[in-house]
């Protein structure tokens, strides 16, 4: 019996593309090519098949030929990764929406980069790094909601110091809410604000024992509001306010031995 045909993507365009914040496209569709979108900067809002998605940085969005949509930026300014193909079959895993993934590990940026590196003409490096990349997403969207939770994890012990809210970490996680909470919650033990919050206390009280900041500069290098707000976080969290801490003597952490 004949072996089937290998299933050739043929690489149109692959572009960064940095846009403003007020832009936004009507509902098209493209009638012979994919698209897959990349977010490394800013957070992307696709309408689709009467769905509403949200995509923030590190998300990958992958648009079917043949189906309409239409998107627009969130809160500020876009940078986008582009890549258009085309093939001869529609894959599998680009049959069923909701077609988003989460580029974790970093995997797919650095496919698409080598994909923007590499000269037109070389037909098979191109087919070949896109099928690299179409594989990490297909897996992405397929990890347990425990792979999601780790994600999150790691992206609040990164981020502890910038503005976090419950929908911020639930759109990472491509959940709702209410979901997101309720497996978070059944994962660690606790809620995912409140292990926020408790990622913030221990920062904090990293940096009052090992260093003579004064609090309200360790309040904003952990994202808390105020000297008050970190006070009155601190003793929640660990019974004692943070001049308990103050009280010993201030410890020198260890250098790095360079070779």
């Amino acid at each position: 019996m004949e072996a089937a045909a290998p299933n050739v993507l043929n690489v149109w365009h692959v572009t960064h593309l940095r846009l403003r914040a007020d832009w936004k496209l009507p509902e098209h569709s493209h009638a012979d090519n994919n698209e897959m979108i990349l977010v490394v900067e800013g957070e992307i809002e696709t309408r689709i098949r009467g769905e509403i998605l949200r995509g923030p940085a590190g998300s990958v969005l992958v648009y079917p030929r043949g189906v309409p949509h239409e998107e627009r930026a969130v809160g500020g300014p876009l940078h986008l990764l582009l890549v258009v193909w085309s093939e001869r079959k529609v894959t599998r895993s680009l049959k069923t929406w909701p077609l988003i993934s989460d580029d974790g590990r970093g995997r797919i940026r650095q496919q698409l980069e080598w994909l923007h590196e590499v000269s037109p003409t070389e037909k098979t490096t191109l087919s070949s790094l896109l099928h690299c990349a179409l594989v990490e997403f297909a897996r992405g969207r397929h990890l347990p909601a425990d792979d999601a939770i780790s994600r999150v994890r790691r992206h609040i012990h990164q981020n502890f110091s910038q503005k976090i809210t419950l929908s911020d970490l639930a759109k990472r996680a491509h959940q709702s809410p209410y979901h997101f909470a309720r497996i978070f919650h059944r994962r660690t033990g606790q809620p995912p604000m409140r292990y926020l919050r408790r990622v913030r206390v221990e920062a904090a009280k990293t940096l009052i024992i090992t260093s003579p900041l004064p609090l309200r500069a360790i309040a904003s290098m952990t994202g808390l509001v105020d000297e008050f707000h970190l006070s009155r976080v601190f003793r929640a969290v660990t019974g004692r306010p943070p001049s308990h801490m103050r009280q010993r003597p201030l410890l020198t952490l260890p250098r790095e031995v360079s070779d």
